[in-house]
């Protein structure tokens, strides 16, 4: 399997933490491309829709990555689970 895919997986697994360069790799994978950078903060961008991820030596936190995973549509559909 693919680095990326691994990401991804582990993305969508709601991971307690995520490093932000594997984040941004995850980003980079659907097409957001990094629009400005102003102090310890980053602005990336996909179509209108905007998201600002922190520039910090610290993991990003699960509630944050699951705002990542809803803005990328990775979300597990209920219905097949169920099947």
């Amino acid at each position: 399997m693919p680095r990326i895919e691994k990401l991804i997986a582990r993305l969508r697994s709601k991971p307690p933490d995520m490093a932000g360069s594997e984040v941004r790799s995850v980003l980079r994978h659907f097409g957001w491309t990094l629009r400005r950078t102003r102090g310890s903060h980053e602005g990336w961008g996909d179509n209108g829709r905007r998201l600002v991820l922190a520039r910090h030596g610290k993991a990003h936190k699960r509630p944050y990555l699951a705002d990542i995973v809803k803005m990328l549509g990775l979300e597990e559909d209920t219905h097949e689970s169920q099947e």
